[in-house]
């Protein structure tokens, strides 16, 4: 009853296709033997994935947002086995200084208006589409920036959404209307995690823009740093003994981990931004300052519970210490 018929068939679904290209996954599925792009017709994957694009904008799909979002879910398992195929020839060393299926991928979005139609199709439907298909779409938008981000030109992704006034309208809804919704996902018998899993896939496209010194300009220009300062979810760390009610549910991880599914995304973002920020650029490093202020109260706890020699240090509590000590060392220096 707590998950929708709609999320049934597109978020649950899509999110375990995302995790199962989260590096390690791989360990869970029985193994199988490694594939080299050259092992490959790629000529007929290309002509897939160009069928895949003019699927996205035929008029069926433009006027069915569950139809998109089945097409957008296929265009993800395409991109996660481009990724995997590269990453497999790299492994090889083979002669080509760039993947042909990723050359060649990228032709078909920029060779023609595909990319910019295909683009603002997606791109609204991560502003304005139901809960389930948000999801879907950020998560492709994520993998089409990380396809233009082989070419070292600027990321044609972060000029579209600059162009289009789309980051304003992603880094708002933060504050807006997520983060209430985000709140009410920490609650011990919450009605929806759908809020999260939306903002799991935002902030791993935050994040990977962030990676490139115009992504993250464009992030902060945008107010990303203010607005994660001001999110009051990220304040409600739930206690050690949160849990130890008995409240177990097949569909809802326990609170601890809701909230390690809120902060770490927040300090990862904010750590990205960090190190794209010139020790000169005193008025963006005052935001940064102003966002360990906000939250200090959360840092402190983490980093006095990762202290505590009784206290069982597990991987979530070690990558949420890590975090906090890099952004409290950032900003100490900064201030020396």
């Amino acid at each position: 009853e707590r998950l929708s018929l709609e999320w049934t068939r597109a978020g649950v679904l899509t999110r375990a296709s995302l995790a199962a290209a989260k590096p390690g996954a791989a360990g869970h599925a029985r193994a199988l033997p490694p594939a080299t792009e050259s092992q490959l017709p790629v000529e007929p994957l290309l002509d897939a994935w160009r069928q895949l694009v003019l699927a996205v904008l035929t008029p069926a799909a433009q006027a069915s947002l569950q139809l998109r979002g089945n097409v957008y879910a296929s265009m993800l398992h395409f991109l996660g086995g481009v990724r995997k195929l590269a990453a497999a020839s790299a492994d090889e060393n083979e002669v080509r200084p760039r993947s042909r299926l990723v050359a060649g991928a990228l032709d078909v979005l920029s060779n023609s208006t595909l990319g910019d139609r295909l683009l603002e199709t997606v791109s609204a439907d991560a502003a304005d589409a139901s809960d389930a298909w948000k999801t879907v779409a950020f998560s492709l938008l994520d993998a089409v920036a990380a396809l233009y981000a082989s070419e070292t030109r600027p990321n044609r992704v972060v000029l579209f959404l600059t162009h289009k006034n789309f980051f304003s309208s992603y880094v708002g809804a933060l504050i807006r209307r997520e983060d209430q919704a985000l709140q009410l996902t920490l609650q011990p018998d919450p009605a929806s995690l759908n809020a999260l899993y939306i903002y799991e896939a935002k902030m791993a496209f935050f994040i990977r823009l962030a990676q490139r010194q115009d992504g993250a300009d464009k992030l902060i220009e945008n107010g990303v740093l203010d607005v994660l300062a001001d999110c009051s979810f990220l304040n409600m760390r739930p206690s050690a003994s949160s849990d130890a009610a008995g409240f177990a549910d097949a569909f809802i991880p326990a609170r601890a981990e809701r909230f390690h599914q809120l902060l770490m995304p927040a300090l990862d973002l904010v750590l990205a931004l960090a190190a794209k920020i010139g020790r000169d650029n005193v008025t963006v490093w005052m935001k940064v300052a102003r966002f360990v202020s906000q939250h200090h109260g959360v840092l402190e706890a983490v980093l006095k519970e990762a202290a505590l020699p009784a206290h069982p240090l597990s991987m979530a509590l070690l990558a949420e210490a890590k975090a906090a000590s890099a952004l409290v060392f950032y900003v100490a220096r900064q201030r020396a």
